[in-house]
């Protein structure tokens, strides 16, 4: 039969259809050739879309078309492609096809170029992504290396400051002023403080370890000594207030404290110390006090004592209650014992830059030297005094001890006299923290 197949039934007419489909190869196929009535107008051999319409008209009312014999009719070569996919229009063409066409079609000299320019343009852009990600890579490897502290050091601090971050302060005390006054023991009047930009650290109450050696064994609460502050105190209503408890220790209390003698350390027994921790804490329920701080020149004996007196006091806190330290520069720098603290006992280790007594000129030009602390804990704040030319260089920014910007740092200011508001703006003028009070 020569019907046509139905998907092709409007495209080709039966002979032709019955000629692809039935067989032969590809090129040279053998046309049927079928007798049929000329269709006026129609100058083709071959049958026309005309006479396939009227013979598949025909056809469908019963009119029986003769097919005669094949004949052989050259077929133009064609691809594949347009051999299989004739008569499919909606079929889209495979990537290979699309591929060939594209590198076959001609291009003009301005096509050309621009197919340069953006090929070079590509290779240049994938190039620095490379270079970057392999410079950030060798970066990260080495931030915390050996080697990456030694080449630091030669750098100029300002150089520095390029590859590192801003400091960041725990969560417990992320929300505390930048810049905090500290109010010893005499009558202070902060009044002028006009708001929550400044706070103030003041002295509440003083605790003496006066537990002698021969009884170091006993519990012997009797023997820490108290002193509560004794001073008026005015600030403004809303200044942010940080109560500091100072630890003495007596001679005898824990040998080595004000002796070179070569002894073992006194111990406290858990009750002792526990005790001395609810003291401490106790100054937390203090009105309007947002936050704690100890001061304690513990010495390499009372390193174990205060270790444990620190672990003690931060489970009688609130959980979220901050807790701060002053710490001796030599803590910040070569005596890491700080780090042996379980973590998150102290929120941060105010480096006491002021009355540093015998290693003062050490220390000064350590850090004038464009050295760092290397104790985590003593990176984001400082302790200077008003009376101390080492400290005014660094609140007048003639100085930088730190890889970070002074404005990034938490700051406490100490005056051996009472504060007034005209001296304050004198020592302080050039902190960003104290302009916006």
């Amino acid at each position: 039969s020569c019907d046509p197949f139905p998907s092709e039934e409007r495209v080709y007419s039966p002979c032709t259809a019955k000629a692809i489909h039935g067989g032969g190869p590809p090129f040279g196929l053998r046309q049927p050739c079928c007798r049929f009535s000329h269709v006026p107008g129609s100058t083709n051999p071959l049958p026309s879309l005309a006479t396939h319409t009227s013979l598949t008209r025909n056809s469908l009312y019963g009119v029986r078309q003769p097919c005669c014999r094949f004949s052989h009719v050259p077929v133009p070569p064609t691809s594949v492609y347009e051999h299989t996919h004739r008569g499919r229009p909606n079929t889209p063409p495979p990537v290979y096809v699309i591929i060939s066409r594209l590198l076959s079609t001609p291009r003009s000299g301005t096509q050309d170029a621009t197919s340069r320019s953006v090929i070079r343009g590509t290779k240049l852009g994938g190039a620095a992504l490379i270079l970057a990600m392999v410079c950030l890579g060798s970066w990260y490897l080495v931030a915390h290396s050996p080697l990456s502290a030694r080449l630091k050091r030669h750098l100029p601090r300002a150089a520095r400051r390029l590859f590192v971050a801003k400091p960041s302060h725990p969560p417990r005390i992320a929300n505390l002023p930048n810049l905090y006054l500290w109010a010893w023991e005499r009558p202070e009047d902060l009044q002028f403080l006009g708001n929550s930009k400044v706070g103030v650290a003041f002295l509440a109450k003083t605790i003496f370890l006066a537990t002698s050696r021969a009884n170091s064994n006993a519990t012997n609460l009797d023997a820490v000594n108290l002193r509560p502050r004794m001073q008026p105190l005015r600030v403004a209503p809303g200044t942010p207030l940080m109560a500091v408890v100072r630890i003495e220790s007596l001679r005898g209390a824990l040998p080595g404290a004000y002796s070179i003698a070569n002894s073992s350390p006194a111990s406290f027994s858990s009750d002792e110390i526990a005790h001395i921790a609810k003291e401490i804490t106790a100054t937390a329920q203090i009105q309007g006090v947002s936050a704690l701080q100890i001061d304690f020149d513990a010495t390499l004996s009372e390193h174990a004592f205060y270790r444990d007196l620190l672990t003690e006091v931060r489970k009688q806190l609130p959980p979220n209650f901050p807790l701060s330290i002053t710490a001796l520069a030599s803590w910040c720098i070569g005596d890491r014992w700080l780090n042996q603290l379980p973590p998150g006992t102290i929120d941060e280790a105010v480096p006491m830059l002021f009355r540093m007594g015998p290693g003062t000129r050490e220390i000064s030009s350590y850090l004038a030297a464009g050295n760092s602390f290397t104790v985590p804990a003593c990176s984001s704040s400082l302790g200077l005094s008003t009376d101390e030319p080492f400290s005014r260089d660094i609140l007048s920014g003639k100085i930088s001890v730190s890889d970070a910007p002074l404005s990034s740092l938490r700051v406490y200011v100490f005056s051996p006299r009472s504060w007034e508001k005209a001296s304050a703006d004198q020592s302080l003028k050039d902190l960003p923290s104290w302009h916006e009070n």
